[in-house]
């Protein structure tokens, strides 16, 4: 990277800058970081997210070399190029022998880096991201190089924080519709779900699913052994089940799973599968069972209906001895 002139860092930002205005958040970031490798000639770029709580490290989003892009990692600051970052210096530029003045940044030596520039970006006092550049061969610095750098860098956090904010919705959409204990799909999420798709497919089965014997966990184990079956079971559920299948924790103990477009024969080999795996799941010395009820559903059938149907049947397979389905 060479020291540029005014006018030189002008066209270089212009360049650098020029992506299509429908790229936003990490794609965004891939193409800056792509354009500043292709107009620098330079080996690495990596641009990240501070990690909190302490934001002394930095979680990668777009890690290049050559222009293509490389699996993210955790990235450090302490004893590397980028620590002073926290004195308050905005960028911290090393033209030259990187690698031999930082011998504890294993990254740099094992990449053989000469030279590197690190810009931070912070709200505040708070760290919130960064742009590193790095090569193999010497760079120049001046004033006019630092400047680009620096407005690079917050073009960047701009895209940094709408990546970030687009990942924290996804979580908390994630959140909204999932059950906490189990990973399962919420009671509400699953009734939206299944009614849709009641109206789509010609015939699917409703089937509702109770742990045997669960408050007797409870009691003689505690709840914390309770909370850990309750999370095996679901996960054996889901091992029965095909990708067009939903499950979700109905409540407490309780479990319900739809089937899209499986017959009375193929669900039964679904349940018997489910049977199978919970009961190879052990508390102490006890194997855990499961009652299944489970109804045909066609595309005209009302979801109320239908699921106060299953839940006779599972109340019938409790009745006739509980470890059965009742269809």
């Amino acid at each position: 990277m060479k020291s540029l002139s005014p006018d030189e860092a002008i066209r270089a930002l212009t360049s650098i800058l020029d992506i299509p205005p429908e790229l936003s958040g990490n794609q965004y970031l891939i193409k800056i970081a792509q354009n500043i490798c292709q107009y620098f000639q330079v080996e690495y770029v990596l641009i990240g997210h501070a990690v909190a709580p302490d934001f002394t490290s930095i979680q990668t989003n777009v890690v290049l070399k050559k222009g293509e892009v490389l699996d993210n990692f955790v990235y450090e600051l302490s004893h590397t190029p980028c620590e002073n970052v926290f004195t308050g210096k905005r960028v911290c530029i090393h033209p030259n022998n990187v690698s031999n003045k930082f011998p504890l940044d294993l990254m740099l030596v094992d990449m053989g880096v000469e030279s590197y520039i690190g810009a931070p970006t912070f709200v505040g006092d708070e760290l919130i991201g960064l742009l590193a550049i790095l090569d193999e061969k010497p760079i120049d610095a001046n004033n006019h190089n630092e400047a680009l750098i620096e407005f690079l860098a917050s073009r960047v956090n701009i895209e940094l924080e709408r990546a970030m904010n687009k990942e924290k919705l996804k979580l908390l959409e994630q959140k909204s519709i999932t059950d906490p204990l189990t990973g399962l799909f919420n009671r509400r999420y699953f009734n939206e779900q299944v009614e849709k798709l009641m109206s789509r497919v010609e015939v699917g089965v409703m089937v509702f699913i109770d742990v045997d014997n669960f408050k007797k966990i409870n009691d003689n184990y505690g709840h914390h052994v309770g909370d850990k079956a309750l999370q095996e079971i679901a996960t054996a559920i889901n091992k029965c089940l095909r990708g067009v299948d939903l499950s979700a924790r109905y409540g407490g103990d309780e479990f319900v799973v739809f089937l899209s477009n499986v017959n009375q024969e193929s669900a039964l080999k679904i349940l018997e599968r489910i049977h199978d795996k919970v009961n190879k799941i052990f508390v102490g010395e006890d194997n855990l069972m499961v009652s299944i009820g489970a109804v045909i559903t066609r595309s005209q059938d009302n979801l109320e209906q239908v699921i106060t149907k299953a839940d006779k049947m599972l109340y019938k397979a409790k009745s006739a001895g509980k470890n059965q389905t009742s269809f």
